[in-house]
């Protein structure tokens, strides 16, 4: 229904345009052939004029001149007025005007140029006032009679120049109603498909919303459920370190300890299995130790979270041999339990992600207390972030980040240093009542 809609609109308003230019052609065209014709008819009016004018000059001037060539010289000119006059005739009849009488002024202008051919051979011998008297009583009456029906002509040019214009006026009001009307079906159309549409779109808009906050009481659900596993991991992970330091840690220093006063009484062979028992224990000792520290560090429990970046800086260098330095400004010691949790797994799974892909030479963490947010970042000199691999989706690690951080209403942000490398970077919003302590390097 929109698109039919919207499909008539659009003829409609073709249409219209179509018709104003049709109306504007036609009138424009009707306009200038009016004006044309009678501006043409005016023009030969005014040559007939001209010729019997001049032809009234050209009787006089034979009247007054005493030059014996006189007669050849008047015919010669009033042939030449009565071959314009003809002509002026026959281009008025390619523009007729309503009401003209073609025959009748043929026949005055026949009667006219008859009696002035006839001047030479009727006025032969006349003197001044015979010859004043036969001008005025044959030419002029037919002079002026020819003057009359030029105007009476000329008044019925300018009738037809008035009716023509009523013409187009009336063709203009025609047009006018014409294109009104189209134009109001236009707007009917246009005010009904715009309801119409602003109906499905609020349709859509409805549908949309609905499932717009669908997906956000989803995304909440999921964020949720998110934390809640998190923070179970975190519990496990705290429990499995205490357990593995406390019973089973304590378990192999019981039995090194026993092994160490059976080896005070024994031979040399039971010594050699002995020290290999030994070394087999102190080597588990450090494994469960390092097992419980990358579970969950004691350090950060009980010295706090610079503390616990510095070992797992000073063990990644260890593991890698690639420095890593730890920046800390105005941290304190009294975080909350997640905000700790959070920042440490940040920089320990960024510190994992630098180890595998980077290939860098260098690493920088920074972190930092602010009045309202904790700000965490992590800087290495190696390859960068492949583009492909961030169009295609981040991974996993850098989706865990981002969960923990957004967990905690936190911004979190990846991608590539001014220079070379990667940034990775956390803000915490931290409560009003956290205090701050002494900007220190450690």
């Amino acid at each position: 229904m929109l698109r039919a809609g919207f499909a008539a609109l659009l003829a409609v308003l073709a249409f219209s345009a179509f018709l104003a230019y049709d109306i504007q052609r036609r009138l424009s065209r009707d306009t200038a052939t009016i004006y044309h014709d009678h501006i043409q008819q005016d023009e030969d009016l005014q040559r007939l004029r001209r010729t019997i004018w001049q032809s009234s000059v050209v009787v006089r001037d034979f009247l007054l001149n005493p030059a014996l060539n006189r007669e050849e010289a008047f015919r010669k000119a009033n042939d030449g007025f009565e071959h314009e006059s003809e002509g002026a005739v026959r281009d008025l009849a390619l523009h007729p005007i309503p009401g003209y009488d073609s025959e009748r002024l043929n026949a005055k202008l026949s009667d006219f140029w008859r009696t002035v051919e006839a001047v030479p051979d009727a006025t032969r011998g006349f003197g001044r006032e015979p010859a004043f008297q036969y001008v005025q009583n044959e030419i002029a009456p037919r002079r002026v009679a020819l003057s009359d029906l030029l105007r009476e002509i000329t008044s019925l040019s300018r009738n037809s120049l008035a009716e023509g214009d009523q013409r187009l006026h009336q063709t203009w009001q025609s047009a006018s109603r014409r294109l009104g009307q189209l134009i109001c079906v236009a707007l009917v159309a246009g005010i009904v498909s715009a309801f119409l549409s602003l109906r499905q779109l609020g349709k859509l808009e409805s549908r949309m919303m609905a499932q717009y906050q669908e997906v956000e009481r989803t995304k909440s659900e999921l964020q949720a459920l998110s934390g809640q596993l998190m923070a179970l991991q975190e519990a496990e992970r705290a429990k499995l370190s205490r357990e593995l330091h406390d019973e089973i840690g304590q378990a192999l220093a019981t039995i090194r300890l026993e092994l160490a006063r059976i080896d005070a009484g024994g031979g040399t062979q039971e010594r050699g299995r002995l020290e290999r028992a030994r070394s087999l224990v102190d080597s588990t000792v450090k494994s469960v130790r390092n097992i419980s520290l990358m579970l969950r560090p004691s350090l950060l429990d009980d010295l706090g979270l610079v503390a616990a970046l510095q070992w797992l800086s000073e063990d990644f260098s260890r593991r890698t041999g690639i420095p890593c330095r730890v920046i800390d400004r105005d941290v304190s010691e009294s975080l909350a339990e997640d905000q700790l949790t959070c920042a440490y797994r940040v920089v320990q799974e960024a510190l994992h992600n630098v180890e595998k892909h980077a290939g860098a030479s260098r690493v920088v963490v920074m972190i930092e207390q602010r009045a309202e947010e904790l700000r965490i970042a992590v800087e290495d000199d190696g390859r960068g972030l492949d583009p492909a691999e961030l169009i295609a989706g981040p991974q996993l690690g850098i989706l865990g980040m981002r969960e923990r951080v957004t967990g905690l209403c936190g911004d979190f942000s990846i991608g590539p240093r001014a220079v070379r490398g990667t940034r990775v970077e956390a803000r915490l919003p931290l409560p009003a009542n956290v205090p701050a302590r002494a900007p220190v390097e450690v």
